[in-house]
């Protein structure tokens, strides 16, 4: 197989998308952004925001089909050059400033193989060796061309991206059974606290927390093995991510918890980075919290410390940050303007009852993000080995590509059995609260729910 530069490949391009203020969106032309980005190999137009834009501007960033996209800048280094193929364009659509868009000569590369090319970790881990990462991770054009492409034959090239396609249908649907999770449990908040309940009490986040901490500011240093640091990147609305988990020494430890030590029930809160996102400890580890976090520790008396991280990350409290933030291109809010968020308190039985369910459906949540692991190493397996020439056995012991797509089948099979049935347990918990919310005035929640006894 040749290698080339991915400048040798392009034959228009790479130029970065349209910037409009907010102004300027609400109506008009298709604007994809990042989100499209992320949704598989083919752009999501489903949720694209429109904007005004003049004949000019169209003309220059219109997007079309077999254009690719790259993302420039993303406030998480993982977000950086996720690239996408854009397979139609049902009417005029412009791409936004934060990525780049580029067209390839298609006697040298097929577009397809390219994107997955770019997906492999084996190119993501060039791209971000060349980023710049301060605030937030960015790539520029000349990163971009000079990225290197290990290209086989156009034959090969088709073969590969036909095998990567399957093991990426494998991804998105087990992403999708996660995506079902994070509506099931934000569904089940709405129905139990939202605008169709009665009103509850009101009070601020200083008087519902025994204490709120600030975090040291400053970044320790990192050794090989010790006690977990939960950064921002870590946190994600309701649970821990630990993708890149890094940790620091006990002595290092104990300088970052000198004032306090997080306990199994305490809320970690992102003032900055992966702004307004709250998690909290559900174990007894010991952990140490980066730069840019809180720490919140709920009064169990008033809160449930479940109860209060959902609420955090509900939108109606996301809407109250974004008005006491400060920052352009990075948000952030202080410790003083999150202290007088104002919380709203229902009945604790009621608040333990929403714990409940979550504690129980977490386990499932468990189970999705395993398989979501699974899936990615799968995919990431196959694209290492395609790029490699190693899917065509190269010795008669070598192992065939066929033992790898036949474990990948098996997991698809798992992976929509399983979306399947949380759909039906999903649309059987939404029936079953929508009747109880008819019926609280006269008689208490039950905690057994369909789907999760």
């Amino acid at each position: 197989m040749d290698v080339y530069e991915l400048g040798d490949l392009i034959t228009f391009g790479p130029s970065n998308g349209l910037y409009k203020s907010e102004e300027f969106i609400g109506s008009g032309t298709l604007l994809l952004d990042i989100k499209s980005l992320y949704r598989g190999f083919t752009a999501d137009f489903s949720e694209a925001r429109r904007v005004q834009i003049t004949e000019k501007e169209q003309k220059k960033y219109e997007v079309l089909r077999g254009d690719i996209l790259i993302n420039r800048v993303s406030k998480k280094p993982g977000g950086v050059g996720k690239a996408v193929l854009v397979s139609e364009v049902e009417e005029p659509t412009v791409y936004e400033s934060n990525m780049m868009r580029f067209r390839v000569d298609t006697t040298k590369v097929i577009p397809r193989f390219l994107v997955q090319y770019l997906a492999s970790d084996m190119s993501r881990q060039e791209l971000l060796s060349k980023a710049n990462i301060s605030n937030q991770a960015s790539i520029n054009q000349e990163t971009v061309k000079s990225l290197k492409v290990i290209l086989p034959s156009l034959v090969e090239q088709k073969r590969i991206a036909a095998i990567a396609q399957k093991a990426d249908r494998l991804r998105r649907t087990r992403r999708y059974a996660l995506q079902l999770g994070d509506t099931y449990l934000q569904s089940v908040f709405l129905e139990m606290f939202g605008a169709q309940q009665p009103s509850f009490e009101r009070m601020t986040l200083s008087e519902v927390c025994l204490k709120i901490f600030d975090c040291k500011h400053y970044t320790p240093p990192y050794v090989p093995e010790g006690i977990p640091l939960i950064k921002t990147n870590d946190v994600v609305p309701g649970f821990f991510q630990f993708g890149n988990t890094v940790y620091v020494s006990p002595e290092e430890y104990e300088k970052l918890t000198d004032v306090n030590k997080p306990e199994q029930g305490d809320i970690v809160f992102a003032r900055e980075g992966s702004f307004g996102v709250a998690s909290y400890i559900a174990d007894n580890r010991k952990y140490a919290i980066g730069q840019r976090m809180m720490l919140l520790r709920a009064d169990k008396r008033q809160v449930n410390p479940i109860y209060l991280t959902h609420f955090l990350n509900s939108p109606p409290t996301q809407e109250n940050l974004l008005k006491v933030s400060m920052g352009t291109t990075v948000q952030r809010v202080n410790v003083g303007d999150v202290k007088d968020l104002p919380v709203s308190v229902p009945p604790l039985p009621l608040q333990e009852k929403f714990a409940q369910i979550v504690q129980q459906f977490e386990r499932l949540r468990a189970q999705q993000r395993e398989g979501d692991r699974q899936a990615e190493h799968l995919f990431q397996t196959l694209l290492h080995r395609a790029f490699r020439g190693e899917l065509t056995p190269q010795e008669s012991n070598d192992e065939p590509a066929s033992v790898l797509l036949e474990e990948i089948g098996a997991e698809q099979a798992k992976a929509e059995a399983e979306a399947k049935a949380a759909t039906q347990m999903m649309g059987d918990t939404a029936e079953y609260l929508g009747t109880k919310a008819k019926q609280q005035d006269t008689e208490p929640i039950q905690l057994t729910l369909p789907g999760l006894e």
